[in-house]
């Protein structure tokens, strides 16, 4: 018998689309039910549901979540608020944006919801292999990512058009010298530090867009990692220095800091050399860079001690199995980082030679961080284990674990990565009002 021809995956994708159009018109009306006594309609439902597995948001936030009209969603937010479903909360990020919060009948609302549609769907799901479920999640995910919500402010209905800023490059003066830097966004400032394994785009393009509907994304390349065109600088301490230059350039007087694996210690720098400079501290995979001691500082700085630190550096974090050790789905890597491992020489590694050699130094730290991580991190220094160690040494600081991510989660869970980064600048802020 011949073997079944497979129609074109553009043919599948798009009876997959097809599909999907009148299901999810059908599961609403099939799984719609009252709640606390309030009609239930869609619209409101989106809201509640948001408010429920994201926090305190702002209509401004809602609507660019779901793609909706700010005025639109101010109406659900109206009615939901006569029905004693959410409460406005006051916004010390934006005085004239409240945030808007369930109440406990709200809460309940949700709840009831959720519980009676996990138990019609419990029949059902019973019918389906987990693979099968698994496989369609990821085909989902992929096609959210590739066609994020588009925003156009506006008077009508579900449409709204205030379209984002998106993030481009641009070229600032830092020290005198130009520096590639990434921009778009309007809100808080969010400076976003990558690691040693190339530059901002490679570490943030894929989450960069979603966090400039939040805030003023900057993302520079960091001269002799992500800027090849320019000599590295020797410590952690320089890449604070030239980081605080960059943000007087640009005019931002204070800004949240991620930085991601190295780029997380020099962002924690930052916030110990500049507070004022420091609206808050995200840590992705990564720690602040502790001393070096005078006996392997003065090792380190011998060519044979510097030979063995970048053979053992070349081997855990530069080499043939670093992409099976860093991500939950090497597939997922992106090919720049294999083109990189494969180099027999890269830059990028001796750069960061001499940055551990030099060492950290002691320091007081502002704020207490969020440490953002991929628990499936098995780099030799950044596994789950070295994040609960440093959550537990830090007062105050939130760990948050991402499942099914490694060392760069926000390239494989991009989008669990800006809702961590988003709940908790809006936990701080309601703190910060108390």
């Amino acid at each position: 018998m011949a073997a079944r021809r497979r129609a074109p995956n553009d043919l599948l994708l798009f009876d997959v689309i097809r599909r999907l159009r009148p299901l999810g018109r059908r599961l609403g009306r099939a799984l719609a039910a009252p709640a606390a006594g309030a009609r239930m309609t869609q619209g409101r439902r989106t809201v509640l549901e948001r408010l429920h597995h994201a926090g305190l948001q702002s209509v401004p936030q809602i609507a660019r979540a779901h793609g909706l009209g700010r005025q639109f969603v101010q109406r659900l937010v109206n009615a939901a608020l006569a029905e004693g479903l959410v409460e406005m909360q006051a916004n010390p990020a934006h005085r004239r944006s409240s945030l808007v919060a369930l109440t406990p009948l709200g809460r309940a609302a949700v709840a009831g919801l959720l519980d009676r549609e996990q138990r019609a769907l419990r029949g059902v799901a019973a019918e389906l292999h987990p693979d099968d479920l698994e496989a369609c999640l990821r085909v989902l995910t992929h096609l959210t990512e590739r066609f994020p919500a588009s925003h156009r402010d506006g008077d009508r209905g579900d449409q709204v058009g205030d379209v984002r800023e998106r993030v481009a490059e641009r070229v600032v003066t830092v020290e005198g010298s130009a520096a590639r830097v990434f921009v778009g966004g309007h809100g808080p400032p969010l400076l976003l530090v990558h690691g040693a394994w190339g530059g901002a785009a490679l570490h943030f393009q894929p989450v960069w867009d979603r966090l400039a509907d939040r805030f003023r994304v900057i993302a520079p390349d960091l001269p002799g990692f992500g800027d090849l065109r320019r000599a590295p600088l020797a410590s952690v301490d320089g890449y604070a220095r030239w980081l605080t230059a960059l943000l007087g350039a640009l005019d931002v007087p204070a800004a949240w800091l991620a930085g991601s694996s190295f780029g997380a210690s020099i962002a924690a720098r930052l916030a110990a050399d500049r507070p004022d400079l420091c609206a808050g501290l995200v840590l992705v995979n990564g720690a602040p860079l502790a001393p070096t001691s005078r006996p392997l500082k003065w090792v380190g700085e011998r060519s044979m001690g510097r030979g063995l630190l970048r053979g053992r550096l070349r081997k855990d974090a530069f080499g043939p199995r670093t992409l099976d050790r860093a991500f939950a789905d090497p597939g997922r890597a992106p090919a720049d980082l294999a083109r990189l491992f494969a180099q027999p020489a890269p830059a990028a590694l001796d750069a960061l030679v001499d940055v551990l050699i030099e060492g950290g130094a002691p320091a007081h730290y502002p704020v207490a961080p969020l440490i953002l991580w991929g628990e499936d991190d098995r780099l030799p220094g950044t596994e789950l284990s070295a994040a609960r160690k440093l959550a537990a040494s830090w007062p105050g600081a939130t760990l948050v674990r991402l499942a099914r991510a490694g060392h760069l989660p926000q390239l494989e869970q991009p989008a669990a990565f800006v809702e961590a980064i988003d709940a908790f600048v809006a936990s701080q802020a309601v703190a910060a009002a108390e």
